[in-house]
């Protein structure tokens, strides 16, 4: 085929429309507190009426949410993320890095991300002398409100944005320590976000503490978490921080790298 003839054939294949909803998406994920619908057709240079048309359409599979004058990104784009996560060719290196951080602490470490209103995890290490109880695979699922990767995902949201996507959820004790009100729960997240990480301790499963940190993608968002759970017969809340937490680091250091997006 003659270079003009595959030009022609890639102008035809190209759908602007599509192209121009996947930007008006993209230029939701520019703004931490949601936009007017005259801030994104100013971002994607398109007029209001169009804009308005690709804002509701998003809104109705689901992609997008509406309060009041606003419109922002709705959890289901991050099914979207899980999607890549789930085909990325890159677990090979990052498996050995969560084996020896097994090696060192007998414990389990996790890479999960949010699916819907789930954590699933998407990678995993334990190691053959942990003591943890539980049956937990690659691809196993928790609530994201429950867990320590759960919260330190949802830290990275707005005040405004989680508090309504909390009101959304069915918030269920599953023992009793998990909380459930939503101003205690965002006072939680305010601690996450001071501190840096996330503790669970037996709010998801009693006799299981967990803490969490962060995974950045390029923009700095946080698209996914690493965590270590143990028995809380092994560990204390404060053997996670003082010992766990920094070998967590330096293990993100090295994983981190290789959750980029390929270029």
């Amino acid at each position: 085929m003659a270079p003009d003839d595959v030009k022609n054939e890639s102008n035809r294949s190209h759908v602007r429309s599509l192209a121009r909803g996947l930007d008006t998406l993209k230029a939701l994920g520019t703004v931490t507190d949601g936009a007017t619908l005259s801030d994104i057709a100013a971002i994607v240079d398109l007029d209001r009426a169009t804009t308005r048309r690709f804002l509701l359409t998003l809104c109705d599979l689901g992609y997008v949410r509406q309060s009041k004058k606003r419109f922002y990104m709705a959890p289901k784009v991050l099914e979207l993320g899980y999607a890549y996560f789930s085909t990325m060719s890159k677990w090979d290196a990052i498996q050995p890095i969560l084996n020896e951080f097994c090696d060192q602490t007998l414990g389990t470490i996790s890479i999960g991300v949010q699916d819907s209103d789930e954590v699933i995890y998407v990678a995993r290490a334990q190691s053959h002398r942990s003591v943890y109880a539980i049956n937990v695979t690659v691809g196993s699922r928790f609530p994201i409100y429950s867990s320590s990767i759960g919260r330190i995902i949802l830290s990275g949201r707005s005040d405004e944005d989680l508090r309504h996507y909390l009101s959304t959820l069915d918030l269920i004790k599953r023992t009793p320590h998990t909380v459930t009100d939503i101003d205690d729960f965002m006072a939680g997240i305010a601690t996450i976000r001071e501190q840096g990480y996330s503790i669970s301790d037996q709010e998801t499963e009693l006799g299981v503490r967990s803490i969490a940190i962060p995974i950045h993608g390029p923009n700095g968002t946080v698209i996914a978490g690493l965590n270590s759970s143990v028995a809380t017969t092994f560990a204390t809340v404060e053997d996670l921080i003082s010992k766990f937490l920094p070998l967590l680091h330096e293990a993100v250091q090295q994983i981190q790298p290789a959750m980029q997006i390929d270029k």
